[in-house]
């Protein structure tokens, strides 16, 4: 029989999105970080543009849903709300995420889903991230990303675009 992993081993690193980076060809990349690490995981073309679009404020007043929008908006017709999502396990190159539900009466309910998929809803909802220590360790840190101009956003600028006129923009 397997020795159980330490408590310590299950806690949960609060993450925030820090970079979204896309490429149509190649898929895309978030940056996860913490105060002492930054991490990178793969995305889908398709789960980057997502990412980008929520991030960019265009998912609050887009006039036609994407399916996480309905998902999210079934959720709470039904008296129930995403409360949190967490990275919890690591299979080879597979991430999978937990989402934590809670509805009107306080039942909570889980579900689980690709780290992507995940990653939309956290973003979406605005609730907290995590990754279970033990997968946070796994992940190796990130060096920083080379091509700046691939970057879609910065979860820690201000701003989307940089409005500054006398900024020297010929490396883009």
């Amino acid at each position: 029989m397997e020795q159980a992993n330490p408590a310590s081993d299950l806690a949960i690193v609060p993450v925030q999105v820090s970079r979204i980076m896309i490429s149509p060809n190649n898929g895309g990349i978030v940056i996860l970080m913490t105060p002492d690490k930054e991490v990178a995981l793969p995305l889908s073309s398709s789960e980057g543009t997502l990412m980008s679009f929520i991030q960019g404020g265009l998912a609050e007043h887009s006039h036609i849903h994407t399916m996480p929008q309905m998902y999210v908006r079934l959720l709470s017709d039904m008296g129930a709300k995403i409360e949190s999502v967490t990275l919890e396990s690591k299979v080879g190159d597979v991430i999978y995420a937990s989402i934590r539900m809670v509805d009107r009466k306080h039942k909570r309910f889980w579900s689980l889903c690709s780290h992507g998929d995940g990653l939309i809803l956290a973003l979406l909802t605005k609730c907290p991230l995590g990754v279970v220590q033990a997968v946070w360790e796994k992940l190796d840190n990130f060096d920083d990303w080379p091509f700046e101009s691939q970057t879609i956003y910065f979860a820690t600028d201000d701003h989307y675009y940089d409005d500054d006129d006398d900024a020297d923009d010929s490396d883009y």
